[in-house]
């Protein structure tokens, strides 16, 4: 008898599922870098934007004893928001996070709350603050409860996450605080 040769056309189911199981674990591996960067790209546009209203606010106030006055208004009026960020009389990102700056405590002082912020991130972002402000409180105006995270820097990560796990960022407030 002759000894019959096959000619192999194609691949096997094995190699087949084979290479889908790799390819899946590659793009999979790839999601969750895309969104660690993503995240990370997020809170450092959020800690930048606090950082540029706090110089903005400490320049147009140079020659002041305080801050009276001081409004979203102030800033808008003042051309030291980009257009594209001024909805109405707010402050408001293209991800759609909400910065309003205000006075306090005889107007010594300027509270920048930002609302609509992505949650799983308010520690994060506390942290970048953190560096900066003065005092930072995690306010929930639906329950009219405050959290007061860090009244002195530095921030550790045990205290930033106590503002995660909050109700809707859109009634959630992170409040920086910056004194003179």
């Amino acid at each position: 008898m002759e000894a019959m040769n096959y000619i192999k056309n194609g691949f096997s189911l094995l190699e087949i599922l084979l290479v889908v199981a790799v390819g899946s674990v590659f793009i999979l591996a790839s999601l969750k870098v895309y969104s660690r960067v993503n995240d990370t790209r997020y809170v450092n546009d959020q800690v930048e934007m606090i950082s540029i209203l706090k110089e903005t606010i400490y320049s147009l106030y140079s020659g002041y004893v305080n801050f009276n006055g001081l409004t979203n208004e102030v800033l808008i009026g003042n051309g030291v928001i980009p257009e594209e960020y001024v909805q109405g009389t707010d402050i408001v990102r293209p991800e759609g996070t909400v910065f309003r700056v205000e006075t306090g405590w005889n107007d010594a002082e300027v509270r920048i709350r930002i609302y609509n912020y992505k949650s799983k991130l308010c520690g994060q972002i506390v942290m970048g603050v953190s560096r900066e402000a003065d005092i930072i409180r995690v306010h929930n105006e639906g329950a009219n409860t405050t959290d007061t995270i860090s009244t002195a820097v530095p921030m550790t990560p045990a205290k930033s996450t106590k503002c995660k796990g909050n109700s809707d960022p859109s009634v959630q407030a992170i409040r920086f605080v910056f004194t003179r």
